[in-house]
């Protein structure tokens, strides 16, 4: 039986991976936002059951690599490419990587922005697999992502995105996760069929009021566009001060509102934030 390994990527990372191509890699900034930390964990799932415990990769090395032998498709490919995604209704086509913030595409540059590989610490490689929005009651984002074109621009509403990236390797022949020399697992040491979760997550405990995570990714990636023309990123968590108009809007029957509302989420998971979302970079190269 063949193996299944689903990577869930969240925080505070920058993804590669264009479509068509064989290998993709997930980097993370040398210089980080304030308090993040980068952790990676895995669960097992038996043929027939249920996953396990998380299990924690220690010592994370700087090269890490998802080695899948005989994929089912060799090639990167993108879940609903093509689905109709409405930035401000986040439940439709939860799974499209249209969700993904990706800073190379007509929402933003629409263009390649370049990337400094030395301002990345780990990097973690792997080949094949299939990218998708992994939704959830968190994801897309609670909150939506703000954004200033240029710094002469007021900030606008750029809508709800994604906050935690998925890449599924399906129907592989064997595969090798490893942190730099260590072998964190070889599906041929399970049983056939046995499946896998990676988990890695490069976030903080707790976000601020106002989160401009997003704009730490200048270190890294687009160095050469000028301050003043760079986009820039923002989240507001408002709940308490939103929850207030909500009550307030049920006291005047104001439905129309009410449903606007109910829509952002008013009682937000622990995290992370709209403006702490993982980068997509669909046209550089590394």
């Amino acid at each position: 039986m063949p193996t299944d390994v689903t990577l869930l990527l969240k925080g505070s990372l920058v993804l590669f991976a264009k479509e068509g191509q064989t290998v993709g890699t997930v980097r993370i900034l040398r210089v980080p936002p304030p308090n993040h930390v980068l952790t990676i964990k895995y669960q097992i799932q038996p043929p027939g059951g249920a996953f396990g415990n998380d299990i924690d990769v220690p010592s994370i090395q700087d090269a890490l690599l998802l080695d899948v032998q005989s994929p089912s498709n060799p090639n990167i490919t993108l879940r609903g490419k093509n689905d109709n995604v409405d930035r401000k209704q986040p439940l439709v086509n939860p799974h499209s990587v249209r969700w993904f913030v990706d800073l190379e595409n007509s929402e933003l540059y629409d263009g390649p922005i370049g990337a400094k590989k030395s301002a990345f610490k780990q990097v973690l490689t792997f080949n094949s697999g299939e990218l998708f929005n992994d939704a959830g009651s968190d994801n897309p984002s609670y909150n939506p992502l703000l954004y200033q074109k240029g710094s002469n621009s007021n900030y606008e509403d750029f809508g709800f995105v994604a906050i935690r990236i998925g890449v599924l390797f399906s129907m592989a022949g064997r595969v090798i996760f490893k942190n730099g020399n260590n072998v964190v697992f070889d599906s041929d040491q399970h049983p056939a069929g046995t499946n896998f979760r990676i988990k890695l997550d490069h976030d903080a405990t707790t976000h601020p009021a106002l989160s401009t995570d997003a704009n730490h990714y200048y270190k890294a990636v687009g160095s050469g566009i000028p301050p003043e023309e760079r986009i820039l990123f923002a989240s507001i968590k408002e709940d308490e001060a939103l929850r207030a108009i909500l009550n307030t809007a049920k006291l005047r029957e104001d439905s129309a509102l009410v449903d606007q509302l109910e829509k952002l989420r008013l009682d937000p998971p622990a995290g992370p934030e709209a403006a702490c979302f993982p980068a997509y970079i669909s046209r550089t190269e590394p």
